[in-house]
């Protein structure tokens, strides 16, 4: 999940002002964001239910637009694997 910087965090030569994390250790959570993307995707109707998921890697930061990214794949079979072990 990306989000566009508020012009309050930038300078006028758009530098990130003193005192502004460069991390997004804000609003909204990222369980809360992950959520809301499991459901548009059931909603979709890509997958039947979100139940399918067995693995996802989330992460937010700042960045020049506010977008989220996904990508979806088969579950692979080292991770089957190593839940077998």
């Amino acid at each position: 999940f990306e989000f566009a910087h508020p012009k309050s965090h930038l300078t006028t030569k758009g530098v990130l002002r003193k005192g502004v994390s460069p991390e997004h250790i804000q609003k909204p959570d990222i369980d809360k964001l992950v959520r809301a993307m499991l459901d548009a995707v059931v909603a979709a109707e890509t997958i039947e239910d979100d139940a399918l998921v067995v693995s996802l890697i989330a992460e937010k930061h700042w960045g020049p637009a506010s977008r989220a990214v996904l990508s979806l794949g088969p579950a692979s079979r080292t991770s089957q694997a190593a839940l077998i072990d």
